[in-house]
């Protein structure tokens, strides 16, 4: 029997609704008092209890800076604590839409470092302490609508503090309450991030002094930082397009893959056969190479049928983004992601705009050195933190290098494991850098190890 598209749906969304969080996260049920959470200027805080979320954090809003902490549950090395590099949690805010709202796209979060502050949190000012901001290009928090966050939790790399697509941590000084800057914010953030105190949690979202706040599923088992916490209620397969990664031109042979029930039409494959490796044609035969996205008019058509298709079904679903980030990475196992070279990037289908793209081709200027993994991590998510596929979804990852060896510059793929070898000859190349046709001398290897 044929099952109607929208019943399924239906069906799956009440199995993802009913996934039970792991033992890693704080669910409110059973698993944090609520005498380690004081508010200071709030009317009621209490645990409530709802169909979808069964228990979670509950506080409304008093007159004042009004906010909520906890120096337990949130205590300790935050590295270790968090050893996936982000601090996921659900949360929604009921205001009074007649009062407007400052509510940016993120929760009003702060951590803090030094002696404890109970209660009185306005006397934060005294400690060290880093806020997590917005990023502006996001759309702001929607009113009571509960919404996917993560936190990216991780020492500062490249002089950076952590960021991901829903904003960056900046860090505060005690006293005068500047923003640090430079070397004197990475210090003081990686000190901050293994010697946290505890959590704050603000209430003030408009001028009305009635918001009702919620927080559920504090959960270290999220997706990697920059990946988008998205769950799914939606069904749709797709066929990945078939053009391959290459360095000029040449194929990488690996198996074809589809996307699995109810993703977006994105996974490992599709991003190898909608990359392209590039090398600095200036730069001699060990030049430094770059990765450019060159999306295939399917692959962007098939994007847009699967956001137009949610659309339809949730009107508030109005772009898909993919997040990129890339790694340097030692050795050959390709664990973690790597230090960040080249900044986080961004690509966005909006919802009835036939095919086309916001961002892409990036990372100019050839920052990867020959002779070195690099993981490409991708993170796809909706707009607005909403929910329509798992996370199982979200992550996709591919390592590349380039070697130079006996004359054949061999791209190298790591693949689940399986290292995948194209070789070119040389001299070849240079006659036929910019020759659109394919490489007929070609050799491809396949082994499981390097």
């Amino acid at each position: 029997m044929k099952i109607n598209q929208k019943f399924k749906m239906a069906i799956i969304f009440a199995m993802v609704s009913a996934i039970s969080f792991s033992q890693s996260c704080i669910t409110f049920t059973n698993d944090s008092q609520l005498t380690n959470w004081r508010g200071s200027f709030i009317n009621s805080l209490s645990y409530e209890t709802d169909a979808v979320h069964g228990d979670y954090l509950y506080f409304v809003d008093g007159s004042g800076s009004s906010h909520v902490g906890n120096n337990v549950d949130f205590k300790g090395n935050w590295i270790k604590k968090y050893p996936n590099n982000c601090l996921c949690f659900d949360y929604k805010v009921d205001w009074d839409a007649s009062s407007g709202s400052n509510a940016g796209s993120v929760p009003k979060l702060t951590i803090y470092t030094g002696n404890e502050v109970n209660g009185a949190w306005g006397n934060i000012a005294n400690n060290v302490r880093a806020a997590f901001s917005s990023n502006s290009s996001n759309p702001n928090i929607q009113d009571n609508v509960w919404g996917n966050y993560c936190l990216p939790i991780k020492r500062a790399e490249n002089g950076q503090l952590p960021s991901n697509q829903f904003g960056i941590w900046k860090v505060y000084g005690p006293g005068n309450g500047n923003e640090l800057t430079g070397a004197a914010a990475v210090t003081a953030w990686n000190n901050l991030i293994e010697n946290v105190t505890g959590l704050i949690l603000a209430a003030d979202y408009n001028r009305s002094p009635s918001e009702k706040v919620s927080f559920d599923n504090f959960c270290s088992t999220c997706t990697n930082p920059g990946t988008g916490p998205i769950g799914h209620t939606g069904s749709i397969s797709q066929t990945v397009p078939s053009r391959p990664l290459d360095l000029g031109d040449i194929p990488i042979l690996v198996p074809q893959q589809t996307t699995t029930d109810c993703c977006p039409p994105w996974n490992e494959e599709t991003i190898k056969q909608n990359m392209t490796i590039k090398q600095n044609p200036s730069g001699g035969l060990n030049a430094n190479y770059t990765v450019l996205f060159t999306p295939t008019q399917t692959l962007k058509n098939q994007m847009q049928s699967y956001l137009d298709y949610t659309h339809a079904m949730n009107p508030a679903i109005n772009a898909i983004i993919i997040h990129w980030r890339l790694g340097k990475v030692n050795g050959t196992t390709c664990e973690g992601l790597g230090t960040m070279v080249g900044g986080e990037k961004f690509t966005t289908w909006n919802a009835n705009n036939h095919g086309n793209i916001n961002g892409g081709n990036f990372w100019s200027g050839y920052p990867m050195e020959v002779g070195i993994w690099y993981k490409l991590h991708t993170g796809i998510f909706l707009n607005g933190n909403q929910k329509f596929f798992g996370d199982d979804c979200s992550n996709n990852d591919i390592c590349i290098r380039i070697q130079v060896q006996n004359g054949m510059k061999v791209l190298e793929v790591n693949s689940n494991g399986k290292i995948f070898k194209t070789a070119e000859s040389l001299k070849s190349n240079i006659k036929k850098r910019n020759n659109p046709i394919r490489y007929k001398n070609t050799k491809t290897f396949k082994r499981k190890n390097n």
